[in-house]
């Protein structure tokens, strides 16, 4: 499913409160900190428009891919001179192998079942060098995630005016389900409204430690993340 398919063309704009620099920054230190082999390319998986990329080719060689065809364009219309595919993660193969792979902002919470979370982990360890680092951001761990959260966010600029509404579910697989309600207004396109259903898993820390391990990973959690509530998992092949 392209979760994305109507609001690639504003993500940048719903998100522009999002310091993307700065947890740029966390993420070289925990390259520096974690890594037993130098990093000077970097894969990133789920990429969406580019936002983190547009950082880190600023001191390493990166490329990237994501499933939705619309953040695919946004990206490589942000960044031509990088590499940007569309692929799945549960199966790319982009013929090389990187010194680090990330995959962030919850991007792995989109595999629902645990075939799938494997095929994505052993496809990402897939293009690690030896020595290599994984990074994946999982979405809020639960015991620190509200069922029932009342979402809202708002933007008013003088050319695009957003409101995004939201509320969530939580079943007993820790699959959450949140359908987020747009209302988008500007001069090109008039009001639109539309609703963007987004389904993602809590995925269990031990679970996620399992499959990491058995794909060749020295692998460990933790809450010292790039945002609050969400932590990382961290593999050294």
């Amino acid at each position: 499913m392209d979760y994305y398919n109507l609001s690639a063309a504003y993500y940048d704009r719903v998100y522009s409160f999002k310091d993307y620099q700065a947890e740029t920054q966390k993420l070289q230190s925990i390259f520096k900190e974690k890594a037993s082999i130098d990093i000077n390319t970097v894969l990133e998986v789920a990429c969406g428009t580019g936002n983190y990329l547009q950082f880190l080719q600023q001191d390493y060689t990166v490329e990237g891919l994501d499933i939705s065809p619309n953040m695919v364009k946004e990206a490589q219309q942000k960044l031509p001179q990088v590499n940007i595919q569309q692929s799945d993660m549960r199966n790319f193969d982009t013929g090389k192998q990187y010194d680090s792979v990330v995959c962030l902002f919850s991007s792995i919470a989109y595999m629902l079942h645990e075939e799938d979370l494997t095929k994505a982990i052993h496809c990402m360890v897939k293009h690690l060098k030896p020595g290599g680092l994984l990074v994946i951001e999982p979405f809020v761990q639960k015991e620190k995630f509200t069922v029932g959260h009342l979402g809202a966010l708002h933007h008013d600029w003088e050319d695009l005016k957003i409101s995004r509404h939201n509320t969530n579910t939580l079943d007993d697989n820790d699959i959450c389900q949140m359908d987020f309600h747009y209302l988008i207004t500007n001069k090109e396109k008039g009001v639109q409204y539309f609703v963007e259903p987004h389904t993602m898993w809590l995925i269990p820390q031990a679970l996620m430690l399992s499959i990491m391990e058995k794909a060749g990973l020295h692998a460990h959690f933790t809450f010292e993340g790039l945002l609050p509530n969400r932590g990382l998992f961290i593999g050294t092949l």
